[in-house]
């Protein structure tokens, strides 16, 4: 008996959608080497975990606006659009709700541009954000302070994690 190939859902640009981001602080040429990311936590929150900047599609929007629009309105980073890498083989539907993709970006950035990080305010949506080194974010995972879900998608970028 053969068994049925299972549905897989395809990236329609008219479905609902989130932007994920991981934004990579990286050293200069010729290295490139990752020295670390910024993450974003939302204190308001029961139990607030460090995560991802992230958000829905606004009318007309498309996936790279939405990631850049909700980058820059979580952590203040105003990065230009050649900063952002679509990363299509970690887009995943996700059927809760009315279901939306949940699509990821990479935004690579200096570590001078960590300067440009707003920590807790009003303009960047009440999240708090804030720069970690490789130890500071491998310490951060272990003590089980970050989102297991926005974790699992660092993971499948293939994005050094210590």
């Amino acid at each position: 008996m053969n068994n049925p190939k299972p549905f897989v859902k395809r990236f329609d640009h008219k479905d609902g959608w989130a932007a994920l981001v991981i934004n990579q602080v990286v050293a200069s040429a010729p290295s490139f080497k990752v020295l670390g990311y910024v993450f974003i936590i939302d204190r308001t929150k029961t139990s607030p975990l460090w995560k991802l900047a992230a958000g829905h599609k606004e009318a007309g929007e498309t996936p790279l606006q939405t990631a850049m629009r909700e980058n820059q309105g979580e952590t203040g980073l105003r990065l230009p659009a050649e900063a952002y890498l679509e990363l299509p083989h970690c887009h995943k539907w996700n059927p809760r709700g009315d279901g939306h993709w949940s699509l990821l970006f990479k935004a690579t950035m200096s570590q001078d541009d960590t300067r440009l990080i707003h920590p807790f305010d009003v303009g960047n949506e009440g999240e708090e954000a804030k720069y970690f080194t490789l130890a500071e974010t491998y310490a951060l995972i272990k003590s089980g302070q970050f989102l297991p879900l926005h974790l699992e998608k660092i993971r499948a970028a293939g994005c050094p994690l210590q």
